[in-house]
């Protein structure tokens, strides 16, 4: 048992002791919620204009610089525009659950990509004691929540070191095992329930509020995706761009190993910007979630700790902001090397292509990964405001509502019997230290020039200990036996991740990707087909689907997979789909397969009319991966 604690939350005169037994929910705060939920149900409509106008829970201002919610109106899950919002969203909210039910890729992908959606996600780990002990945490919040129509929740962990948790639209809460960790990367002795209570019940509303469906979180989330995008079809057309000039016969040895480190460490920073790609909710959103986390905490009887969590995530983003620098130093750092090289120019601007990948060469001179750090920091972050905000904020908030409408005494006791529990679990400890080694082999990987040898000797930590089989580290052993040119150990980690139940639907594109490229297209179907039955959402393994098809010579059916690609209005899935279309083995090609390949290029489309094309179809044109 961990020894007693001052906890302070930072709210005037209120301070809460550490101790053992649960406390209950103030009566009049439930009563409180009780007689609006009542009133809501006599005139939902009351409001309109202020629910039109967004300005909800009687509190809510639209203001960037400061805390939105202010409590004036009382704990903002027990306003009367909250409520009236429930029983409003009832029904939608009922058809979204039934359509999340049948896995509908149209709703699962509303704001985020499939391969980070929750329980889809590349990063799963199996911690089922920890995730069970987190679940009843939930459950416990979910039940005491006023408002019925929330779909069900679930908690899964994540090989993620950082302090936090995401609801992701699926209704899952995904919590990094870096939670249990403090500032010095040990377990912490200061984590109490108080704090999990705050952290799962600000994602717990999230999902209750659907904050997935806002417009303010679809344009933030298409901000974010654009800008990313962006940096994504730069590296894409790097890869591009090098597999066309490998195609030149004796390739120097020293070129080649050049092109290798390029091309595989853009494929590592990819599984990282993948990875990063989360719900992005604007402020005001933010600011509902911590309103209504505590809220939901209170009403579920526990006293929300806040501080801890508030500081822990700001901290984290500086250690991840640390890592992504040194990743985008490395990679640039390749990039250059291959983009300085005259030898790589003179590759690229000859043959049938040359038109397609002359000006993309111009183009990456001036800027490649330059702002990788910024866009990622900016989609995990989720617009939250500075920890001193949002103590400040969120201290007033407790006080307005609570404190001063006396629905809270001064002092409250919290327990610290669930984390004790959860830091007694020998797989979190496991977890943690699985995570650690696997990234660190990652890190080496992204080094310039990657440490191959590191990154064994990492990897292989994690083989010996019991998350050795899980997808996640199979696909970082994956990338380290296939940097290594280790092919038959590449394949033996991607057909164990694959056969295991927590494999994503990324892992089956890089699977169905690593098979096309090396000639084994038989396996690469093979696993296209199963990808397509697991996961159902069929545009996500277009881009695999293109691979196959290029690399079997069938130009038309890629033509067609390009064209439904575009369709999809799914950006990062179009650049996919985009770079997939020139993952040909040039080498392999006759000169009519090249003049054939024309309309593929990555060139801008004023630039491929110059080169010499301008006469295609417009039904063509409209195909072409840049837009047309």
């Amino acid at each position: 048992m961990s020894p007693r604690r001052l906890i302070v939350v930072a709210a005037p005169a209120l301070v809460l002791i550490a101790g053992h037994a649960a406390s209950q929910p103030a009566p009049a705060l439930t009563a409180r919620c009780a007689v609006v939920g009542q009133a809501a149900l006599a005139a939902p409509d009351k409001n309109v204009i202020d629910k039109t106008f967004g300005f909800l829970g009687g509190g809510v201002k639209a203001v960037t610089d400061q805390f939105s919610i202010s409590g004036k109106g009382g704990p903002y899950a027990c306003g009367p525009e909250t409520v009236a919002r429930q029983i409003a969203d009832a029904a939608a909210l009922k058809a979204q659950a039934e359509a999340i039910a049948r896995n509908d890729p149209k709703v699962i992908n509303t704001a985020i990509q499939a391969d980070t959606a929750g329980s889809l996600s590349s990063e799963l780990l199996s911690m089922p004691k920890t995730e069970a002990q987190l679940q009843a945490i939930v459950d416990e919040i979910a039940r005491a929540w006023p408002y019925k129509g929330v779909r069900p929740v679930r908690v899964r962990m994540v090989a993620s070191l950082d302090y936090n948790a995401t609801a992701t639209s699926d209704g899952t809460i995904a919590v990094a095992v870096g939670v249990f960790l403090n500032a010095e990367g040990t377990i912490s002795e200061d984590l109490t329930d108080s704090d999990l209570y705050f952290l799962l019940g600000h994602e717990y509303a999230h999902i209750a509020l659907d904050h997935f469906r806002s417009q303010e979180a679809a344009e933030e989330q298409r901000r974010s995706l654009t800008r990313l995008m962006g940096q994504a079809e730069k590296g894409a057309q790097l890869a591009s761009s090098i597999n066309y000039a490998q195609a030149v016969p004796n390739l120097p040895v020293d070129l080649k190993q050049s092109y290798e480190d390029a091309q595989q460490g853009e494929q590592h920073l990819r599984f990282m910007m993948d990875r990063s790609i989360q719900p992005v909710f604007g402020r005001g959103r933010e600011d509902e979630a911590d309103a209504a986390g505590l809220d939901a905490a209170f009403l579920a009887g526990r006293m929300p700790r806040y501080i801890n969590t508030v500081d822990m995530f700001e901290a984290t983003e500086k250690t991840m902001q640390q890592r992504l620098e040194t990743a985008q130093a490395n990679m640039k750092a390749r990039a250059d090397k291959v983009l300085k090289d005259p030898r790589f120019e003179s590759a690229v601007k000859q043959g049938d292509l040359a038109g397609s990948f002359g000006s993309v060469v111009d183009t990456l001179k001036k800027s490649v990964y330059e702002s990788v750090r910024k866009v990622m920091i900016e989609i995990s972050g989720r617009n939250h405001r500075s920890a001193k905000a949002r103590r400040d904020g969120i201290g007033k908030y407790l006080k307005v509502a609570y404190v001063d409408g006396g629905l809270l005494p001064e002092d409250r006791e919290a327990t610290t019997t669930r984390t004790d529990a959860l830091r007694a679990l020998p797989e979190v400890a496991a977890g943690i230290a699985a995570t650690r080694a696997a990234l660190a082999a990652e890190d080496a990987l992204l080094a310039s020039p990657p440490d191959k040898d590191k990154a064994r000797a990492q990897i292989d930590i994690v083989l010996k200990g019991p998350f050795r089989d899980e997808p996640f580290i199979r696909q970082i052993a994956y990338q380290v036996a296939s940097a290594r040119g280790d092919i038959p150990g590449a394949v033996a980690h991607l057909e164990i991740a694959r056969k295991r139940p927590n494999a994503s639907p990324l892992l089956f594109r890089e699977t169905i990707r690593f098979y096309a490229t090396n000639g084994r297209l038989p396996q690469a179907r093979t696993v296209l087909a199963e990808g397509l039955r697991l996961f159902k959402d069929k545009p996500y393994f277009l881009p695999s689907q293109i691979i196959v098809q290029v690399r079997s010579g069938r130009y038309d059916e890629a033509e067609a997979s390009l064209a439904a690609c575009k369709a999809t209005n799914r950006q990062l899935l179009i650049v996919d789909c985009k770079a997939a279309a020139l993952n040909v083995d040039f080498k392999q090609t006759l000169p009519a397969d090249q003049a054939r390949l024309k309309p593929f290029g990555w060139a801008p489309a004023e630039a491929a009319g110059k080169k010499g094309i301008p006469g295609l179809p417009d039904k063509i044109k409209s195909r072409l991966p840049w837009g047309g």
